[in-house]
């Protein structure tokens, strides 16, 4: 960052249920989104991420605090599935 070239993201937990945020993290613009939802996890939640979040071990983070997350990740991304649900 530079004094040409600024940027700020904001990493938002937002309740669903209630319409409204629940959490905000400002950071620079040049940071880890993964990094920084990584250190910003809550039990309870269900987690929607992009591509640019698939990353195992943060998987297994969100798992480890007792939340949920869905991912769209790339179409040859491996998987197993452990079960089915209808």
């Amino acid at each position: 960052m530079d004094a040409d070239h600024r940027g700020v993201k904001l990493h938002l937990h937002f309740d669903v249920l209630k319409g409204v945020p629940a959490d905000a993290t400002p950071t620079p613009a040049a940071c880890s989104e993964g990094e920084a939802l990584a250190g910003s996890l809550q039990p309870g939640c269900l987690y929607v991420v992009d591509r640019g979040y698939v990353d195992y071990e943060l998987f297994a983070k969100v798992i480890g605090v007792n939340s949920s997350l869905i991912a769209r990740v790339k179409d040859n991304t491996a998987s197993l599935s452990r079960r089915s649900v209808p």
